[in-house]
């Protein structure tokens, strides 16, 4: 499932991991930032264009990490 986001305002991510270390992605908004298990780690962005932004786990977390792609719907 896509993350959806508004358009022309500023967002917060909040992300952590259950399991291992994770790295969240998305180049179009130049964010990228580790997701660790314990720990809550913060990013921002603002999106002034509608559409769909796609990015990937860029941490090597494990057998599935090629079925990890971020979806974000703005």
């Amino acid at each position: 499932r896509a993350l959806v986001i508004p358009t022309g305002k500023k967002v917060r991510f909040l992300m952590t991991s259950d399991d291992v270390i994770h790295s969240w992605w998305v180049p179009d908004f130049a964010v990228k930032k580790d997701a660790n298990p314990g720990f809550i780690n913060e990013a921002w962005t603002k999106v002034n264009e509608v559409g769909i932004y796609r990015g990937q786990c860029a941490e090597l977390c494990g057998k599935d990490h090629g079925f990890m792609p971020i979806v974000v719907d703005a």
